[in-house]
């Protein structure tokens, strides 16, 4: 009978869902009598087409004379369950639920439900994650899923709220699909009376509440108001809020992997992974995997790809590399679709997703996003301690940052800013005395510790990005003493690519000062660098550079340095007799220094040059065992084990095994105690040793040092 008079009046469903304000799916269901219509869309579809509900075959005649009450009724238990009726919210946003928007949430949405389907009283799930990261889509799927809506057989209420929400009306818009009127409110201004009347008309049903995109506990928990068969999801920005929520139930949304964020853009442009995936990829990962803004850009990529022109594909994607075009594009929406969160007249884009929690912020606590964004984005984190040295706000300020989910936590007093909150906060920053702030704390930081290689390890990130903004601000001095106070830690940690690009800048630096100090002190790194490099020609070069000057300045510390240095390239080109000259040139002088390490390093040198020069294993093992007393009496780890695997290493050439297997292990506990990067390569030596007595050539043991 409806399909009838809605065919008599040459409507279609989509017509008739917009008359009524509902779905054409909703109504389809009716009319195939796969779901009864509620008391509000009843009466409305009795007016429309001008006959009693008998008539339209929605009351048998025993039901005719309970219309009355019905529609006022208090409790809808039994005519939901004498009807078998499905209540579908009408304002469930349906199109959020398409593949696009679940790409890479598989595993995601498949534990929710599971969640969801248990048999807990009164089941609580708040969905909380990052501005775009899809919370609204994961709930929207959740509510059109088959066996979800089988599960929750007597429907599903959706409720949008958003920043500045009137929570009397979705409470009032769910009564009238209940069947609820205001006169049956006690107090029809009263959340607390509505709750009541909602609880009531609910009673032992089993419906799926959802509230969308909460901002404060207390108004979300205004629509917990479902009986124990009910399941109440919740999506928010606020990890406050989801957890005031549902506690146990809290679920923090994740960004995408890169391979989803790469399917994600593959869906909107193929076309972008088969000519160019590099930069495809480059764009997931400057985006963090976001997916609000993987679908922009999809977008935005799909409409340059529909002209047929490869460039204009090439150069849109060329123009989504800067920042503020990423943050800027905009995405037309139906109204019905949009967020809660953004006015009417505001564009859906990733800059407008994130301003709208900036707005709610204080003065103080926006100041503290804006320095924040200084240091490198997740996966890399900061401290707390140099959060607050950055920022010069109070520690409360970053709790009010974490419980807007602008700010994420990373461990006890450990935080980072995910890729596009960064990228807006650096768009807001008006001056640079947070870049300031970043490259004092970090030259202090190095300086406290120098000899602390897990401590520099931990903030490696932030440190470079301090160099990073001295070299950019021409804090020349700041450049110089930062990189040559980190150079030991990079060495041992065998950053020496790093450490290159580092000392280039520092050498410009040095130069554009005149201070000759400076030169020689980077000269003499940089041919250690391009000696641990191989680049023998280059450390040579900057070793003679470096040698006249420490002369001219009478720094004969560096001098013995270089000298050592300029052995190692002799001893390279097999001269040993020039490299025993330069060795024991720059012996003498640390002698006269009396300086112990690098006392310890020339005699491993010098043993090593005569074992292979003159294959006088007596000699070198002598200065073995004097490098190796040395270092022991300074307790410098390194220095230790490099001379353990020297007599590690003659040990194997005098056909010792056994005791290069002792000496060997030695050696590498040292070396895993400083987590030295030699570590892999003196075990891969361990491992290579024949398990018997037997002899290496000199040249596979060379190879080793």
């Amino acid at each position: 009978m409806l399909k009838a008079e809605r065919e008599k009046r040459c409507w279609s469903l989509t017509k008739l869902a917009e008359i009524l304000g509902t779905t054409p799916r909703t109504i389809s269901r009716w009319e195939q009598g796969l779901a009864f219509p509620y008391p509000h869309y009843r009466e409305q579809l009795c007016i429309l087409y001008q006959k009693t509900a008998e008539e339209l075959g929605l009351l048998s005649d025993a039901h005719e004379n309970n219309i009355e009450d019905e529609l006022s009724s208090s409790s809808l238990t039994d005519t939901l369950g004498l009807q078998g009726s499905f209540l579908a919210d009408p304002a469930i946003p349906e199109a959020l639920g398409r593949t696009d928007s679940l790409l890479g949430r598989t595993t995601l949405l498949t534990q929710i439900k599971q969640h969801l389907q248990q048999r807990n009283n009164s089941t609580l799930i708040a969905l909380s994650g990052l501005p775009g990261i899809g919370k609204t889509s994961l709930a929207v799927a959740l509510a059109t899923d088959q066996q979800v809506q089988a599960h929750f057989c007597d429907g599903i209420l959706w409720a949008a709220l958003g920043p500045h929400p009137n929570v009397l009306a979705p409470l009032a818009r769910w009564g009238k699909l209940l069947g609820i009127v205001p006169t049956d409110v006690e107090d029809a201004t009263s959340r607390e009376s509505w709750g009541q009347a909602l609880r009531a008309a609910i009673g032992n049903c089993q419906m799926l509440l959802i509230i969308d995109d909460a901002w404060s506990a207390e108004e979300a928990l205004a629509f917990r108001i479902g009986g124990s068969q009910c399941a109440h999801l919740l999506t928010t920005r606020m990890p406050q809020v989801a957890f005031a929520f549902a506690q146990e139930g809290a679920i923090v949304v994740p960004e995408l992997d890169e391979a989803d964020g790469m399917a994600l853009l593959a869906y909107f442009v193929p076309e972008i992974i088969q000519q160019d995936p590099q930069g495809a990829l480059t764009l997931v990962r400057r985006v963090g995997g976001l997916p609000l803004a993987l679908t922009l850009m999809g977008k935005y990529l799909a409409a340059q790809a529909f002209t047929g022109q490869p460039r204009r594909l090439q150069a849109a994607l060329t123009q989504l590399q800067d920042t503020q075009q990423r943050l800027r594009i905009t995405m037309p929406i139906p109204l019905k679709l949009r967020s809660p969160s953004l006015p009417d007249n505001m564009p859906v884009s990733l800059y407008t997703a994130i301003a709208i929690s900036d707005q709610q912020l204080n003065p103080q606590a926006h100041d503290a996003l804006c320095a924040l964004s200084v240091f490198p984005p997740k996966p890399n984190t900061f401290s707390e301690h140099a959060a607050l040295a950055v920022s010069q706000q109070l520690v409360e300020m970053l709790d009010e940052l974490w419980d807007a989910g602008l700010l994420e936590s990373q461990g006890p007093r450990r935080y980072t800013l995910q890729q596009t909150i960064a990228d807006y906060a650096r768009t807001q920053a008006k001056d640079s005395q947070a870049q300031q702030q970043l490259v004092n704390y970090m030259l202090e930081y190095i300086q406290t510790h120098k000899q602390d290689y897990k401590a520099l390890e931990l903030e490696t990130n932030n440190i470079l990005a301090a160099l990073d903004t001295a070299n950019a601000l021409n804090y020349r001095n700041e450049v110089i003493q930062g990189i040559t106070s980190l150079i030991s830690f990079m060495r041992v940690r065998g950053l020496y690519i790093q450490a290159n690009h580092y000392l280039q800048l520092a050498l410009k630096a040095a130069m554009t000062l005149e201070d000759q100090i400076g030169c020689m002190t980077v000269l003499n790194h940089l041919a250690a660098f391009a000696c641990l490099c191989g680049e023998y020609t280059q450390a040579e070069a900057y070793g003679q550079q470096g040698l006249a000057l420490a002369q001219d300045l009478g720094q004969i510390d560096v001098e013995s340095d270089l000298l050592t240095i300029l052995g190692h390239v002799a001893f390279h080109h097999s001269d040993y007799a020039q490299a025993t000259v330069l060795y024991e040139q720059g012996l003498q002088l640390a002698r006269q220094l009396g300086d112990d390490v690098r006392i310890s390093a020339q005699l491993c040198y010098l043993g090593k040059n005569v074992s292979f020069s003159q294959d006088n294993y007596i000699q070198a093992e002598s200065l073995y065992q004097e490098g190796l007393s040395i270092a022991q009496q300074s307790e410098d780890q390194e220095l230790i084990a490099i001379a353990q695997y020297s007599l590690a290493q003659l040990a194997v050439l005098r056909g010792n095994v056994k005791e290069s297997h002792r000496l060997g292990k030695q050696c590498l506990a040292a070396f895993e105690a400083i987590e030295h990067y030699w570590v892999e390569k003196v075990r891969d030596w361990l491992h290579s040793l024949p398990a018997k007595n037997g002899v290496l050539d000199k040249t596979s043991s060379k190879g080793c040092s």
